[in-house]
């Protein structure tokens, strides 16, 4: 025994040490200290330093048997299976260091990757002739002694004390509320019933309307999908974390929602129908469990019997998360997009049998001819309108059956409840069709239904002023957990309202690059010219009743929403004097953190695409690839 405790002294410092130092440079990459997230910096050095004294145990056990093996087998066997034993030895030493080259980021695959791909070959070549050496020295040195001994034991107390804190951080002895956040994907606010709409589009959510607070103006930051996700999940607008139509990803500076939460103890868990929102773009960032369900079969959507993979994926974390720790739950639905396929009884609820004999035709037609002088028709648009309405009634079933299984878990009342979306959609308004090129209300006004925990509030109706950085905010304060530093104060839905009127309301829609890389190039090359005028970015500020969008190519618009809801009234040109304007620009300016400068309508550079075939053809299927 006393020999075997003194072969146990080196694995367990290596692999300590190994670990602590990966843990601390996963810290500073994530710049977790500088965000102020100090648990999970915690948390992070408490896994990496317990993963790696496993992993330097294992190696260590591995190498032990490979080279007792070379050594019996000494004389019996070539050279050749001799020198292969020892590699492996050698190879089975370094484990650590190769798991660390690995993890995450498979093999390196770019010329940016290499660098992480030669420290760790360096470091276990360094590992491996420290080994080597020791082994070769005098007996004497080799020795165990008390040191050797206090050392490694030091090590090994240091991980215990960390997985020990860690545990401790990430439980809280007060109770707080978890979390269920539900983004209802191109889902625009005036189809859902309980806001207005004629037909019965959403039962359920309307049942649930009446146990939350409805908010009628409430906002998105952006027409699409990672600008206004990547706010969501920053409290930023896009003009600060640049996750726009142009770069398609949140960069890992930013701390997020999950992050924060995390660091504040709670479970982390994502499910997204959306190949948009998830590892793509780094909305994943922050999630311990983040599963990408728009990879299972599509036919599971539509089959009887078979549960939608969002609420098997959230009944199955619900069944495996404890009740002693917070969670926070997200959950993106995406029934409402393009292509719409309602399942029966609700696509005969909202078409009758001529549409219905249509949709397929209508639905496959591609959008972009749209734009290139091939403009649906009236009798198209309200086909795709009412496949749309079928989608939504379909969607309000998933959403309800998901809220059920909570009720059946028992934690509903323990619950904070939000469910709003991303973006709308247009069906020929202002003449546009998808969500693309445009910062209209019809794809920027967006649902929120908030149901506090305990139901409190319960049927409210609320006019405030709101968008997706606020919603950031008021899950923080719910929760009792601190802001990340460096986002800006915002406001709390579930506290006092602003005074009417104060508050400023702002959107952005950027060069189109990824819409761009739908069309084709005979299209392109055929009509494009009908393109140019949708070269540009857009900023929108609303003050009131009074929205401004301004345009990069001076095409800038002004509406009174008090007399004009649907925006068709074009006021700037009657308004554009400096007294007019000037306080908008401004004020949309002093919002956004930038001067704003225009821009001449180039075609922007198409962003970089996924080459993971599954992905493409993901995407393909929801009309954002050719």
């Amino acid at each position: 025994m006393p020999a075997l405790l003194q072969r146990l002294v080196t694995p367990v410092v290596w692999g300590t040490l190994f670990g602590v130092a990966v843990g601390g440079w996963n810290i500073l990459a994530e710049r977790y200290l500088e965000l102020g997230l100090t648990r999970l910096a915690l948390q992070d050095l408490a896994r990496s330093a317990g993963g790696y004294l496993t992993l330097g145990l294992i190696g260590w056990a591995a190498a032990s048997m490979l080279r007792a093996g070379a050594a019996r087998a000494e004389g019996r066997l070539g050279p050749a299976v001799q020198t292969v034993l020892r590699l492996g030895a050698w190879l089975a030493t370094a484990l650590p260091v190769f798991v660390w080259i690995g993890v995450g980021d498979a093999w390196p695959t770019s010329a940016g990757k290499l660098w992480r791909a030669s420290a760790g070959l360096g470091l276990a070549a360094l590992l491996s002739a420290a080994g080597l050496i020791w082994g070769r020295a005098p007996r004497a040195i080799r020795r165990p002694s008390r040191v050797r001994f206090a050392l490694a034991g030091a090590c090994a107390l240091a991980v215990g004390g960390l997985l020990v804190l860690e545990r401790v951080a990430a439980h809280s002895s007060a109770p707080r509320p978890n979390v269920l956040l539900v983004v209802l994907d191109t889902v625009r606010a005036d189809r859902l019933s309980s806001y207005g709409y004629p037909r019965p589009t959403t039962p359920e959510l309307d049942a649930f309307a009446e146990e939350a607070i409805r908010f009628t103006r409430f906002y998105s930051t952006s027409s699409w999908t990672v600008p206004s996700h990547a706010s969501l999940f920053t409290g930023l607008l896009p003009a600060r974390h640049q996750a726009t139509q142009e770069t398609l990803h949140l960069d890992r500076r930013f701390a997020t929602l999950a992050e924060a939460l995390r660091n504040s103890g709670y479970r982390t868990f994502g499910a997204s129908a959306n190949p948009f929102v998830g590892r793509l773009t780094n909305l994943s960032q922050g999630f311990e469990d983040f599963e990408e369900t728009w990879r299972r079969s599509l036919a599971q959507r539509t089959l009887d019997r078979v549960a939608h993979p969002n609420n098997a994926s959230f009944a199955s974390f619900l069944a495996r998360t404890p009740r002693s720790r917070p969670f926070f739950a997200f959950l993106n639905y995406m029934e409402a997009h393009h292509p719409y396929a309602p399942p029966e009884p609700h696509l005969s609820r909202f078409l009758d049998a001529r549409s219905r004999g249509e949709a397929g035709e209508v639905v496959a037609r591609r959008w972009t001819r749209h734009y290139l002088g091939q403009p649906y028709s009236e009798r198209d648009l309200r086909v795709l309108s009412d496949l749309y309405d079928g989608e939504l009634a379909h969607l309000s079933t998933l959403v309800g059956e998901a809220l059920a299984m909570l009720r059946r878990d028992g934690r509903y009342d323990e619950t904070l409840i939000a469910i709003t979306s991303d973006h709308g959609e247009h069906f020929g308004e202002n003449g546009l069709l998808e969500h693309v090129f445009g910062l209209y209300n019809t794809t920027v006004q967006v649902p929120l239904l908030l149901r506090p925990p305990g139901g409190t509030r319960e049927g409210e109706v609320s006019a405030r002023e709101g968008q997706l950085t606020d919603l950031f905010l008021t899950i923080l304060d719910a929760t009792g957990t601190e802001a990340p530093r460096g986002v800006p104060a915002g406001s709390d839905l579930l506290g006092p309202a602003p005074s009417p009127g104060s508050r400023a309301i702002v959107s952005e829609y950027y060069l189109p690059a990824q819409v761009l890389s739908v069309f084709d190039e005979e299209e392109l090359s055929a009509s494009g010219s009908l393109l140019r005028r949708y070269l540009r970015r857009l900023r929108a500020i609303q003050l009131a009743d009074r929205r401004f969008i301004w345009s990069s190519d001076g095409r800038h618009e002004l509406y009174d929403l008090s007399r004009d809801p649907a925006e068709t009234h074009n006021l700037y040109d009657a308004e554009k004097g400096a007294e007019a304007i000037g306080p908008y620009l401004d004020r949309l300016e002093s919002e956004l953190g930038i001067e704003l400068e225009s821009t001449a309508g180039d075609r922007p550079n198409a962003p970089e695409v996924p080459t993971d075939e599954a992905t493409r053809a993901a995407l393909r299927a929801l009309g954002y690839l050719r």
